[in-house]
């Protein structure tokens, strides 16, 4: 097997999961969400902490950031796009959230099975580190943030009961 594929696989399983939507590490990021309302999506359980539906924003933002570096452009983002502002909470609105994800997702998903292993010790336009180091680094960056917004959830659901 490739080691482009490994990549792709790895990241097919954080967002994905298996048949029952869980990865090595506890439920996969799709699966988590697709049990979200936009209430829970909204509950801020701390103050000056993120809530779901701001993480996935800031999820969707920073994989625009790997596509654009990977077409070897040289994207930074500002504070308000890395966290852009969470439009009003509506059914509609969260669904697209979630959409755009998946659209996000998929697309890089297509793009690193597109790759060639030898592109994977290409560097990095604007960084110190090759494709290899940035397209694991967004797959432990979305662990990360899976981690979290369970265990929001999980307080969501107990503050709710």
């Amino acid at each position: 097997m490739r080691e482009v594929d490994r990549v792709a696989n790895l990241l097919a399983e954080t967002y994905h999961g298996d048949a029952v939507g869980l990865a090595w590490f506890g439920p996969a990021l799709r699966p988590l969400l697709g049990a979200v309302s936009p209430t829970i999506a909204t509950d801020r359980l701390l103050r000056n902490r993120h809530t779901i539906w701001e993480i996935v924003l800031h999820l969707t933002a920073n994989i625009d950031f790997v596509l654009a570096r990977l077409d070897g452009r040289e994207l930074e983002l500002s504070a308000n796009d890395d966290w852009p502002p969470v439009p009003e909470p509506t059914v509609a609105a969260w669904e697209d959230a979630l959409a755009a994800l998946d659209a996000r997702y998929e697309t890089l998903l297509e793009r690193v099975r597109g790759l060639g292993d030898a592109q994977l010790a290409r560097p990095v336009v604007g960084r110190q580190y090759d494709l290899y180091a940035m397209l694991h680094g967004i797959i432990h960056h979305n662990v990360y943030h899976t981690g979290q917004m369970a265990l929001i959830r999980v307080g969501s659901d107990s503050r709710a009961a």
